[in-house]
Order: C-alpha cells, then structure tokens, then sequence
C-alpha cells in the first residue's frame, strides 16, 4: 500500500505523451548539428563484419563494415521501409526506421518493428511476420552465456 502511495505522489513527475512529443522535436531540431553518431554496433555471426546505426541530417541509416574499414549501406533504407508500411499497413519514414534486434544471415534480415519480429529477404524486399520465438526472447541478439572458464 505505502509503494502504490509513493507512485501516485511521483506519478506526475514521469513523461506524459507531450513530454515525449517535445522531446522528438527538440531532437528533430538538433539532429543536423550531431550527424554521424554511432548508436549501436553489433558483431555479424562468426564473420569479419559488422552493423551499426548512426544518426544522419535526416535521422539515421544502418551500415554494415568489415575489419578493413570498409562500409556499406546494411540495406535499402526505402525500400525496406516500403515493404515494412505495405505489411503493416502504417506509414513507415526509411529515414528513421523504428527497428531493432538486427540479426542478418545471409540474403534475410530478422528485426524487431512494433513489439513484432519480422523476416526480410533482402534480394527481393518481401518482409514477413515471424512467429514468436519462445518465451524469454527480448528480440535482441542471441547471446549465449558462458559455462565455465573463458
């Protein structure tokens, strides 16, 4: 009882939708003055590259690069955002693609958009829904925890 008192007293302190509203156009309007920070980095399964995001004038863009500092879009932004808005039936901006939990192998890309995961063959641009895949999964990447000495 005495926590539900502390969350009603704190509850008008937490972010309300318009606090999030004017964030977003707070972070709109300085985003062409920081382009090019890395937001996330990620190894690609058992090879020499990797993914990363990074912020753009426009928003942001997935890239893929190699150990020998060569770099590559990971996709076609508009494209994928295409495919994305035609299955989920909502407007998807390629400029800032609300995906996470990038796994990719092979031709296919597996993300997170929504709470939802989806597949994307990325040599013709059909995105599907996937199953859940168990319970527990947060729809990151698979780590594998360790048992014994490394």
């Amino acid at each position: 009882m005495r926590s539900l008192r502390c969350l009603a007293l704190l509850a008008p302190l937490c972010a309300q939708p318009p606090d999030f509203q004017r964030f977003h156009a707070y972070a709109d309007s300085i985003r062409p003055l920081s382009p090019g920070i890395v937001n996330d980095l990620r190894w690609i399964d058992k090879s020499n590259e990797f993914w990363y995001s990074r912020t753009t004038p426009a928003g942001g863009e997935f890239i893929i690069a190699d150990a020998n500092g060569v770099k590559r879009p990971a996709f076609h932004h508009a494209r994928l955002a295409a495919s994305l808005a035609k299955l989920t039936g909502q407007s998807v901006n390629a400029n800032r693609l609300s995906i996470t939990g990038l796994e990719f192998r092979g031709n296919t890309l597996t993300f997170l958009h929504g709470g939802a995961r989806y597949e994307t063959d990325l040599a013709t641009y059909v995105t599907t829904l996937v199953p859940p895949a168990g319970p527990g999964w947060s729809g990151g990447p698979r780590v594998l925890e360790a048992r014994g000495p490394i």
